[in-house]
């Protein structure tokens, strides 16, 4: 067997070589961590604005939760009052909706987690009532929301 000597310069070349894979390696451990740290900040900014907006609901006298959970229904046993703060819920969970999806468009939104809010997307748009709501809103979306929007089912139409 014929070993031959490495030079000082080879070995020189290949520390720094394994210097270069250890520091993109560590870019890539710390670019994961700052992802992650995104995502985090911004499922906690989302949910600040829900808190803020469930208490604005309640400063004002409505109750919000109710509206949600029984469907928004404006029929004439409504107030001009009640009307008015459905339609709000409506035009808020709309802004909601279309940061969420360009929240997940960036990365900033697991798979799993916007497929819960792609649910509560197909649940607003079965409520016909503040289907106006959606209909105004509709021509402000990107293309891409809307192509979203347009893989439901129209429960309404």
């Amino acid at each position: 067997m014929n070993m031959k000597k490495v030079s000082l310069d080879t070995w020189i070349q290949l520390l720094g070589m394994v210097g270069v894979l250890g520091g993109l390696v560590f870019v890539g451990l710390e670019m994961r961590q700052s992802q992650q740290i995104a995502i985090a900040g911004q499922q906690q900014e989302r949910a600040s604005i829900f808190i803020d907006y469930y208490q604005s609901f309640v400063e004002a006298g409505h109750d919000l939760d109710l509206y949600i959970r029984e469907g928004f229904v404006i029929d004439e046993n409504s107030s001009p009052e009640e009307s008015m703060a459905q339609r709000a819920a409506a035009q808020i969970a709309w802004f909601i909706f279309e940061n969420d999806f360009y929240q997940y468009q960036y990365g900033l939104m697991s798979d799993d987690v916007f497929e819960a809010k792609k649910r509560n997307i197909e649940y607003v748009l079965a409520q016909c009532d503040v289907r106006e709501v959606f209909e105004f809103r509709l021509r402000f979306f990107s293309d891409d929301f809307t192509n979203l929007l347009d893989s439901f089912e129209d429960p309404c139409g």
